[in-house]
């Protein structure tokens, strides 16, 4: 480890960029530039963190208060063209070294951040050879800093950089790499397979990150799901890349969006298992949240089917049955998505009739509350059995939410879903204690930090996910609705079946098979 004074060529000693490119063709060579004496020569290492030779002159009157004496140091520092970066205040000791000025710019810029003087401060750049800036910057920074707002005062700071806490030594590593963006778009067509893949069952692909990697759910590692997001995120386009994702991947599936007639997933409907009717068919609100309670509570009966079926075979998961009896018995991984759920479950105080009125016509307004109560309970309590209790058996539940709030589910219910996405409108910020809810400890910080890295202010779609990495950071699949007319076709193309719906009455022991009614009338059960 050696340092050394070298000649540079002239350059403006407190412009970064310049200092930079000197630097650069210095580490080109195996060393660092790492400090710039009063006569203008460097002082190069062949050790990147080597710091400049530091002196501590007796200047300090000793007469002086503390004060007075640090003002004394700076003055001493400006005069001989160095910089004062520690003060022992037990000893009344400066120590000075010949910092590069563009360094020294920059621990000001923090210090001045901080609310701190600036030799509290420590700052060391490693220089890249392989570009013009910085490698590595090690920082001490004060014991409450929020590296999240010290680092963008970094010239050349972006989204690439990552940040890394010591806490044994108390620095900051802040360390450079490209910067992240994301597609602008992403078509929903781009993530499906180019032909039906049924083994690719246990992935299923919802959007791509910076890296140009699929972000990907796989229900062995995440069962069952929670997707928020309000109106203009890309939430509604995130459902329609899982549903068609699943369906591609040999999936069945079922739609419940009672709030809204199931119009957004009108296209997919002969090629779904299970769905209520819709209002452009007939149906009623109270109707169609009846038929949601009733498609959760036949799932929980096919998983019941499923799980005895796993027993007789002595296997304890769906995908070990014998092939033969997975195609005789329909066994197929099945995804249920229940759009808006919070408004599907939200249960309303229903009023009693007061006793001698004689009102026909508010006595069926409440006797429709009860009902819509009665259908209310039993979305909740059967999501909650499928969510608990089926995940075994190749049953599988997805919820969304507008908002992801601590009153939208029950702390039983949000345990069972560890598959997470939070979808983003541009511009929009989360603090991290309002990610909590869907990213609990450290975890909000980390997707707060994603959202904050990866938006560009103008691009629908941005989600935030969990992986076995931890949260991170996609452009969710996009289909324009004029698209969704060719999507029957493409999935028949592709091989994709029209299921068996599912049976929604209650088994009997002469059940044999899950054939169900006649698929003639998909939906005649309900």
């Amino acid at each position: 480890m050696t340092q050394k004074a070298t000649a540079v060529p002239q350059f403006d000693t407190g412009s970064w960029d310049e200092t930079a490119t000197i630097a650069q063709s210095i580490a080109q060579k195996g060393f660092q530039l790492i400090g710039l004496r009063a006569d203008g020569t460097a002082i190069i290492s062949d050790d990147v963190m080597t710091l400049p030779d530091a002196v501590s002159p007796e200047v300090i009157d000793p007469s002086l208060n503390d004060a007075a004496a640090l003002a004394a140091s700076a003055r001493y520092a400006r005069k001989n063209k160095v910089t004062l970066t520690a003060w022992d205040k037990l000893m009344r000791e400066p120590t000075f070294t010949t910092m590069l000025p563009a360094t020294h710019r920059l621990r000001e810029l923090v210090a001045e951040e901080q609310g701190k003087d600036a030799h509290e401060i420590g700052v060391h750049v490693e220089w890249s050879a392989q570009r013009s800036g910085a490698e590595r910057v090690l920082m001490r920074l004060p014991r409450k800093a929020d590296p999240e707002k010290v680092g963008p005062l970094i010239p050349g700071w972006s989204s690439g950089w990552t940040i890394e806490q010591d806490t044994w030594t108390g620095l900051t590593a802040f360390t450079w790499g490209p910067q992240r963006i994301l597609p602008g778009i992403v078509p929903i067509r781009s993530l499906m397979p180019g032909a039906f893949e049924p083994t690719a069952w246990n992935r299923i692909p919802m959007g791509l990150a910076s890296d140009g990697s699929q972000v990907i759910w796989q229900p062995q590692l995440h069962p069952h799901g929670l997707i928020a997001g309000t109106t203009g995120s890309g939430k509604t386009q995130g459902l329609l890349a899982l549903v068609i994702g699943c369906l591609t991947r040999g999936w069945k599936v079922g739609i419940c969006d009672p709030m809204k007639g199931g119009a957004d997933y009108k296209f997919l409907n002969d090629f779904l298992a299970a769905r209520p009717r819709m209002e452009l068919e007939g149906a009623t609100q109270l109707e169609a949240s009846q038929d949601t309670a009733a498609i959760l509570k036949a799932l929980y009966r096919e998983g019941q089917r499923r799980k005895r079926l796993c027993l007789e075979h002595d296997v304890n998961f769906w995908a070990k049955l014998p092939a033969e009896v997975r195609e005789r018995e329909d066994i197929r991984p099945f995804l249920l998505v229940i759009d808006e759920y919070k408004s599907l479950t939200d249960r309303d105080t229903v009023p009693t009739m007061p006793k001698g009125v004689n009102d026909p016509e508010l006595e069926a307004e409440i006797a429709e509350l009860r009902e819509f109560d009665v259908a209310k309970l039993s979305i909740s309590v059967y999501a909650g059995k499928i969510a608990r209790e089926l995940r075994a058996w190749g049953i599988y539940i997805w919820l969304a939410l507008q908002k992801a709030e601590q009153d939208a589910l029950g702390r039983d219910l949000r345990e069972n879903l560890p598959a997470r996405i939070q979808y983003v409108i541009p511009g929009q910020t989360f603090a991290p204690e309002v990610l909590k809810f869907l990213f609990p400890g450290d975890s909000s910080a980390l997707a707060a930090t994603e959202i904050s890295i990866l938006d560009d202010r103008e691009s629908q779609g941005l989600g935030v996910m969990t992986q076995k990495d931890g949260p991170t950071g996609f452009r969710g699949g996009f289909a324009p609705d004029e698209e969704h007319a060719s999507f029957p076709d493409l999935l028949r193309a592709m091989g994709v079946p029209s299921p068996v719906p599912l049976s929604m009455a209650a088994p009997t022991r002469a059940t044999a098979s899950p054939s169900g009614s006649d698929s003639s009338d998909r939906f005649a059960g309900l």
